[in-house]
């Protein structure tokens, strides 16, 4: 019995000592080693996580980011890393009637986000929408900028679309799409 005990003990043990390279979130994709985790060691993230509201057009828009710390990233070539990653819910409401036109709310699964933060800088958070396949894998760009006068405003701005080569599509047009983000810039507040 002792033996089974000491066995089991130094095998948690080694699976527990187990490192990963931790590096930051910059850090280049052909410099990143297999199994290596890329943190967000500057604490860039906790300001954005967080439920934004903005109301433009008679359309209330909130996005609510979520932290995804440690995300595991796997590659076709069976190579992996970890990463810490910024995701969005979008909710869109009509302010006539009240009426919900979209919900992402009940996201919890990484995989059922589709706005996912790209690049982050000191006050610019860049994403961008990968739609699924009932919107023809739409995908655009755009940003979050903070106010530097309101810690609890940021702007939402520069909605791009992005390239387009969905050949099997019912839409004659990318335009044509439904698309539910603001196709203009709007100041969400903090809720």
């Amino acid at each position: 019995m002792r033996f089974v005990f000491y066995f089991l003990f130094i095998i948690s043990q080694s699976v527990s000592c187990q490192v990963t390279t931790t590096l930051p979130l910059e850090t280049l994709s052909f410099e990143t080693p297999n199994g290596a985790y890329l943190k967000d060691l500057d604490n860039k993230f906790p300001f954005w996580i967080d439920t934004w509201e903005g109301t433009v057009n008679n359309k209330k828009y909130t996005f609510t980011f979520v932290l995804f710390a440690q995300h595991m990233e796997t590659y076709p070539s069976g190579n992996y890393i970890y990463r810490d990653w910024v995701v969005a819910k979008l909710k869109v409401t009509n302010t006539l009637n009240n009426n919900i036109l979209y919900d992402e709310s009940s996201f919890i699964n990484f995989e059922d986000y589709k706005i996912n933060g790209l690049y982050i800088d000191e006050d610019k958070f860049y994403f961008g929408l990968y739609d699924k396949e009932e919107y023809c894998y739409n995908n655009t760009r755009f940003i979050f900028k903070k106010d530097p006068n309101n810690p609890d405003q940021i702007t939402y701005k520069n909605f791009i679309y992005g390239e387009y080569e969905y050949w099997d599509c019912p839409y004659t047009s990318q335009e044509e799409i439904p698309m539910f983000l603001p196709k203009v810039d709007l100041v969400l507040t903090r809720q």
